[in-house]
């Protein structure tokens, strides 16, 4: 649906509900951190033992070896930072093809100048210089207090311009300086936190407010903001943008420096200004707020407690936000609180002041006056995040020059403080990255697109909460329900409130009788993997349970019966629950179930050996390119007789298919191995020249003889052309694999729900482990090995009560590892995990 052909109904509706929606995302973000929040961390540490431990494996298969002494950890990190100084240090040159503002200090206007005429070019400063302001920066907060004392200037003209939230909008902050002029004794400037995140241009926004600190410390003030800490940036985009414009190092720099921002100001013993808002406790005072100590990163939400007031008040100023209510109650953002006019009038008289200007919320016309004229938000971010056709708003504060001259008509006289106020409104009509027209069409379209990949997200995260809403509305077990009962259940499964019944037609289909068919509704939505990729795990987990099970006994009836304990002639779920986990397959209960119902092709709850032969054989993929491919011809073999002794050679002599003879070799090579893709490795290794990755069709016609020494040469010679799928003459490990290995020919059944389970605890937890990931990527590669990927999904499994089992794991890197380098690219990986609607795919 384009925007033109939306009502403007509709468009105020979508920009609600993105409204609530991004204020959840913060609330996903503060539980997303107090569940993994120590990933990074854990990961690292279970890295270093594995590491350790394989050291001790490697000298242990020396003979008479000691066993290495414990890994040292500080001598490598050392030598890793050596490393990176390295190549850091080759990153500080500045070469002839840069063009860009030579900045040195101490910084001048002109510099600055400078550096706005060529981030408006779309250009980046270079590394060298961003060193020289973050290093100049840091060593200037050093003195910077929690709290921090700001007066209007005095004089004809002179004003304070409070500005709010920017977000990394640079037309933003430019459009700020053209309206009220550079900082200057009579012009000062406080910037009351959200430099970063979500805009595109958060590096550039927060280098020049850096810059012109360094240039007019007395005349420019900064606050710091929620979305000045660690946690929030590696959540939203201001990591990505720096490690894309920059690296790591200087992301951490950066990250140092906001540890520095004072929480608050106050102007003139008369108005507090700060982020986010106020506090539960009813007697906090301006000193308490001055001998607060700084903190570089608040701990995780749950762990601070009530008792803990020092921290609790720091991160009310950075995330509480007022409301219309009586005393405080939680912050529907999961940190901070909300709190009522009463909290407000409180805390002014018991300090003597007489308004409170905080930010943190999108406001439509970029200021709100709330709770009796003492509170104001401001907010400087137009067309916030495009998505968004709000204001952007500075507020301006004055002082007559004489007690005698008028109030300005433009003006609010703040009572008895001899000072006035006014907000500036304005909209930043250009956006200087895609040098686009802003448009109010274009902004409502992005609103649409984006509000509904949010519904989404949401209503598959939480269907199985959403499940049980719409059941205890439908009593007679339809799978429908009335609208209404739809919107309440909606209220309850979301967890949030919207205009349920507007959305319904974006979200649901309504039958001819006007109810929701919510089963459906549910399942529109789902995970949409890389099909390349879920194919290659596909194969690799499908094998392994199949190899297992043909390793279990000479032939399939063996199998079939070793399973069937108590010899009735059928194996029930408990016996082949038992028999998966002897396995060791990784396998869930769950997991277990679901392949047992694709089993039981008759619903009995119980599997035959016919069902069980009719399941299980070995697949030839003849291919017209890469072995296995999913595009390719493939030639499904049905089970062949089951061998003997005494029959085992007359069976397979009398095959005349070529498709047979591969069967029956899989099956001789595989039946009887524990692991049978060992056993054909180990033989593809035994019969290829040393140093060679692939055999020749006479070395494969040798090791296949072994197998079937009844045929002759011209037959298997057959079977080798048959394997080489891409026609080279030759037989590589992947092709000579593919051809001989067993597989579940309807896996799909039980596969798909292991599949959907990776997808939706990856998705939910894509954060976290991208954290992780970047954690052990000191290079930035965007690549992590085998053992540091399993080390980060072995650190989630801990913390999240093992969601995924080991041997998925490690088959997942293995589906992951494309070329077999060893190598995975993260990135790539945690973007495959998108929720999409069936019904646009």
């Amino acid at each position: 649906m384009s925007s033109q052909s939306m009502p403007a109904m509709d468009a105020d509706l979508f920009g609600d509900v993105w409204n609530v929606l991004d204020s959840h995302d913060e609330k996903d973000l503060i539980s997303a951190h107090n569940t993994l929040g120590d990933l990074d961390a854990v990961a690292k540490d279970i890295h270093s033992k594995r590491k350790h431990k394989s050291r001790t494996k490697h000298a242990k298969k020396k003979l008479d070896a000691p066993e290495p002494p414990p890994l040292d950890v500080a001598t490598e990190e050392k030598r890793e930072t050596e490393k990176l100084r390295e190549r850091r240090d080759s990153r500080l040159i500045v070469d002839t093809s840069y063009q860009g503002p030579d900045v040195k200090l101490p910084i001048t206007q002109s510099c600055i100048d400078a550096m706005i005429e060529w981030f408006l070019s779309g250009k980046i400063l270079h590394y060298r210089y961003v060193e020289v302001i973050l290093g100049a920066i840091l060593e200037q907060f050093q003195e910077a207090s929690i709290l921090q004392d700001i007066s209007v200037p005095k004089g004809k003209g002179a004003k304070l311009v409070v500005c709010g939230d920017t977000h990394g909008q640079l037309y933003d902050v430019l459009t700020i300086f053209r309206l009220n002029g550079m900082p200057s004794a009579a012009n000062v400037f406080l910037f009351n936190g959200d430099y970063v995140d979500r805009g595109p241009n958060s590096c550039e926004v927060l280098l020049l407010l850096y810059s012109l600190k360094l240039a007019y410390p007395n005349y420019i003030f900064l606050n710091r903001g929620n979305h000045e800490q660690r946690r929030v940036n590696e959540r939203y985009s201001f990591e990505e943008e720096v490690r894309r414009k920059y690296d790591p190092h200087i992301f951490d720099v950066i990250e140092d420096s906001f540890g520095y921002l004072p929480f608050c100001s106050v102007i003139d013993s008369h108005v507090l200004v700060l982020h986010g808002g106020l506090w539960e406790y009813g007697d906090v005072s301006l000193d308490e707020l001055r001998m607060m100590c700084k903190i570089k990163e608040l701990p995780k939400h749950r762990d601070i407690t009530s008792l803990d007031r020092n921290m609790k008040v720091l991160e009310c100023a950075l995330w509480s936000d007022p409301r219309d209510i009586v005393g405080v109650r939680p912050s529907h953002r999961g940190a901070g609180v909300e709190w009522g006019t009463d909290v407000t009038k409180d805390f002014l008289a018991m300090n003597r002041l007489s308004m409170v200007i905080r930010s943190h919320e999108m406001v439509s016309e970029g200021f709100l006056v709330q709770h009796d004229n003492q509170l104001v938000t401001i907010f400087s971010a137009s067309y916030y995040c495009g998505t968004n056709a709000n204001k952007g708003a500075v507020m301006q504060w004055t002082r007559p020059a004489d007690a005698s001259e008028e109030v300005n008509a433009s003006s609010t006289p703040l009572a008895t403080t001899g000072l006035q106020y006014k907000f500036v409104q304005y909209l930043a009509e250009v956006d200087v990255v895609a040098s686009k027209q802003v448009t109010n069409s274009r902004i409502h379209e992005t609103c649409y697109h984006e509000t509904l990949q949010k519904l989404r997200e949401r209503v598959y995260v939480r269907r199985h909460e959403l499940l049980l809403e719409f059941s205890k509305a439908d009593a007679a077990h339809t799978g429908r329900v009335l609208k209404d009962a739809w919107c309440t259940a909606m209220d309850t499964g979301m967890g949030m409130q919207l205009r349920w019944l507007a959305l319904l037609p974006y979200l649901a289909k309504v039958d001819e009788k006007g109810d929701v068919p919510y089963l459906e509704f549910l399942d529109r939505y789902h995970i949409k993997m890389d099909e390349k990729f879920t194919d290659r795990w596909r194969k690799h987990v499908v094998g392994e349970i199949c190899g297992r099970i043909h390793a279990a006994a000479q032939d399939l009836t063996a199998a079939f019966n070793s399973m069937d304990e108590d010899g009735d002639g059928l194996v029930s779920y408990e016996e082949f629950c038992k028999t998966m986990k002897s396995y060791r397959l990784g396998l869930t209960d769950e997991q277990i179930y679901d392949m047992m119902r694709g089993l039981d092709t008759d619903g009995s709850s119980s599997i035959s050996l016919g069902e069980f032969k009719e399941r299980f054989s070995v697949e030839f993929d003849k291919t017209k390119g890469k072995a296995g491919d999913a595009h390719g011809d493939q030639i499904q073999v049905t089970p062949a007789p089951e061998p003997s002794s005494s029959s085992s050679s007359s069976s397979s002599s009398s095959s005349s298919s070529e498709d047979d003879l591969v069967q029956e070799i899989a099956r001789k090579i595989c039946y009887g191995h524990h692991h049978p893709e060992k056993t054909l490795k180990r033989l593809f290794e035994k019969y290829a020249p040393v140093g060679h990755k692939h055999l020749t069709y006479m070395e494969l016609v040798s090791l296949l003889t072994q197998y079937m020494p009844e045929c002759n040469p011209e037959q298997l010679n057959t079977v080798a052309r048959n394997v080489d799928t891409n026609h080279s003459g030759a037989i590589s490990w992947q092709e000579f694999k593919t051809a001989f290995q067993v597989v579940d020919k309807h896996a799909d059944s039980w596969v798909a729900p292991i599949l959907e389970q990776l997808g939706r605890v990856i998705h939910l937890h894509r954060s976290g482990l991208m954290r992780a990931f970047r954690s052990m990527d000191l290079y930035d590669t965007h690549e992590v090995d085998e053992d540091q990927f399993k080390s980060v999904l072995a650190a989630m499994n801990m913390l999240l009560d093992h969601p995924l089992s080991e041997v998925q794991v490690k088959k997942l890197f293995h589906a992951l590892d494309e070329d077999d380098d060893g190598q995975v690219n993260y990135t790539k990986f945690l973007a495959m995990f998108d929720v999409v609607d069936n019904k646009e795919h």
